[in-house]
């Protein structure tokens, strides 16, 4: 998986090698909208902003296993 970066106002104000980084900065600043895409080769796009204006997106190799870790974040963190 690729670096994983918070976004706010066009600067890096989180980064990991994977998806804590998003648990972490969620227990800062909620999620107010996450999406899950299907891209053309199979692979998953996964988009999130949190309520102070910060983004972050990564891509899954499978978008089954996104659609599921995000359903389980969902039910379990309270992510939008």
């Amino acid at each position: 998986m690729a670096k994983v970066e918070v976004i706010k106002n066009g600067k890096v104000v989180a980064t990991a090698k994977n998806l804590e980084v998003l648990s972490r900065y969620h227990r800062k600043e909620p999620v107010s909208y996450s999406s899950a895409k299907k891209l053309a080769n199979g692979k998953g796009l996964l988009k999130v902003r949190f309520y102070d204006g910060a983004k972050a997106e990564t891509t899954f190799a499978s978008f089954d296993v996104l659609k599921n870790w995000l359903a389980i974040k969902r039910k379990r963190s309270g992510w939008a």
